[in-house]
């Protein structure tokens, strides 16, 4: 879903741009006034939610999507993580080990090698930043390092 197109403006459309297309739009698919609008209306609503926001508009504009994992229905990796029994990361590391030594994942590692530094760069840098903006706990990451190995 891409925000922009949403509300029919640009990545360099300023605050005041966005803010009065979302008003347009928000108008035309109300649901009081266009009740098969509710769910642009809903997806209206959200794209100005993050791009009404300096800091999740960055965010956007970087990885291309923007997670809120501050909504109650959603727990971080790091909460989750926390939760889990050790017997559970045990058999995570034992997953972990058995899919770095597949078939499948050897081909995903060919496939990885044959792309461009360019964009393996942009997918390290994506999964970096996706990484400290949700507070993946150290402990995770360790636990599925050998699969970024290549």
């Amino acid at each position: 879903m891409d925000y922009y197109e949403i509300l029919e403006c640009t990545r360099e459309d300023t605050y005041d741009t966005i803010k009065k297309s979302y008003r347009r739009l928000a108008l035309i698919y109300h649901p009081d006034k266009n009740p098969e609008g509710e769910e642009q209306f809903k997806k209206i609503a959200e794209a100005y939610e993050v791009l009404s926001d300096d800091s999740k508009r960055k965010t956007y504009n970087r990885d291309g999507l923007y997670f809120e994992s501050t909504k109650p229905a959603f727990k971080t990796f790091n909460e989750v993580f926390s939760e889990m029994p050790e017997e559970v990361t045990d058999a995570m590391k034992i997953l972990v080990g058995k899919m770095n030594n597949s078939k499948e994942y050897t081909l995903l590692k060919l496939v990885y090698k044959s792309m461009p530094v360019q964009a393996r760069d942009n997918m390290s840098m994506k999964t970096k930043h996706f990484v400290q903006d949700n507070n993946v706990s150290t402990e995770l990451v360790d636990i599925l390092k050998p699969l970024f190995k290549i």
